[in-house]
């Protein structure tokens, strides 16, 4: 299928539903990259704190535990309070979009946790490489 027609099926099938693609999709799509992004910042809050306690370096608290913990805290906060409110913040209340398209980011998030594993069990030596820096 050439590309340029991806979108035009998505379009045809807002069209179909009686629902405004700029609405409704744009809307949608952008508080799931919201949620995702939310997400992976949380994570990487709590990602330096682990960093710097496993490698004991020499750093002060403020940077190395307070600010990325209170940082995670309200990323996490905000996460948790995106997600409840998706149905609110998207017009989708009550309706199948507001449970399903929030409920997207941490099945992706489990997912991704067992492809790594799997990963780790099958190629460790590849899987000991992931993350490294290609350039």
């Amino acid at each position: 299928m050439p590309p340029f027609e991806r979108p035009l099926i998505a379009l045809a099938i807002f069209a179909g539903l009686h629902l405004d693609p700029v609405l409704n999709m744009f809307t949608w799509i952008s508080q799931i990259g919201t949620l995702g992004v939310l997400g992976m910042m949380t994570v990487t809050s709590l990602s330096v704190i682990v960093f710097f306690r496993r490698r004991q370096r020499e750093a002060s608290a403020l940077s190395t535990l307070i600010l990325p913990a209170l940082s995670g805290l309200i990323m996490a906060a905000l996460f948790v309070y995106i997600f409840v409110h998706f149905g609110d913040l998207t017009v989708t209340t009550g309706g199948a979009p507001g449970i399903i398209l929030p409920a997207l980011i941490p099945a992706a998030a489990v997912v991704g946790y067992l492809l790594a594993l799997r990963l780790e069990k099958a190629d460790p030596a590849r899987f000991t490489r992931m993350g490294e820096n290609l350039g």
